[in-house]
């Protein structure tokens, strides 16, 4: 029974779980942010700006990039979940956009 209760307490360690960790708070914050948005043509900008971040990351993690997705991933679906105007689809299509133009631009070496 120790050994059990020692490992869940090395399971909630920030240095072994940091990925999962950090996919559930910005999961939150997506959805605080999506619920701040006013109108459609806000959260598709918001959203199409956060591919593009996404983007970046995928471009320059490229090696590692397991973690990053799954981090983003939670991010989008907390997003997707608060979203009250505009499209679920539009949404989804407008990040992966922004996903695709900025990893685009940096592979071009466009930008850096």
């Amino acid at each position: 029974m120790g050994k059990d209760i020692t490992d869940f307490v090395d399971s909630l360690k920030p240095s072994t779980n940091w990925v999962e960790i950090s996919m559930i708070v910005l999961l939150v914050v997506g959805l605080f942010v999506s619920l701040l948005m006013k109108d459609a043509m806000t959260s598709y900008v918001v959203i199409f700006l956060i591919g593009i971040i996404s983007g970046r990351t995928v471009y320059k993690k490229l090696n590692s990039l397991q973690s990053y997705l799954l981090i983003f991933a939670g991010f989008v679906v907390g997003y997707i979940l608060g979203v009250r105007y505009g499209s679920v689809f539009l949404n989804i299509i407008f990040f992966i956009l922004g996903n695709a133009v900025s990893f685009m631009l940096h592979k071009k070496q466009i930008i850096d």
